[in-house]
């Protein structure tokens, strides 16, 4: 995926302000501030946007664990961008099998 087609998916995601000349891990560092203010004032609606993006549980623990050496809000943050990429790739996969299994004669 390219980094056009991530801030495609992110920008549908809420985030207008992005920019398409923006990098994957500037976009990590444009969520991460978003992040850093729910951790910081609203834990559960995070949580609850974490749960909404289908990010595993144990991933999001290991992220918000004292002795992770990465900011928690730049590991919640990779793990978002991880997981819409996983998700977009998922749908171009069935998207292209789907294609396969159609009969035009």
């Amino acid at each position: 995926m390219d980094d056009e087609d991530l801030f495609e998916l992110i920008k549908s995601q809420g985030l207008p302000e992005l920019n398409q000349d923006q990098s994957e891990e500037e976009l990590i560092d444009f969520m991460s501030q978003r992040i850093e203010a729910l951790l910081a004032g609203d834990f559960e609606a995070l949580m609850s946007m974490m749960y909404r993006l289908d990010v595993d549980e144990a991933k999001i623990r290991k992220a918000l664990a004292p002795h992770n050496p990465e900011n928690p809000a730049r590991s919640l943050a990779r793990l978002i961008v991880q997981r819409q990429m996983k998700r977009m790739a998922t749908r171009e996969k069935y998207k292209r099998d789907a294609g396969e299994w159609i009969d035009i004669e």
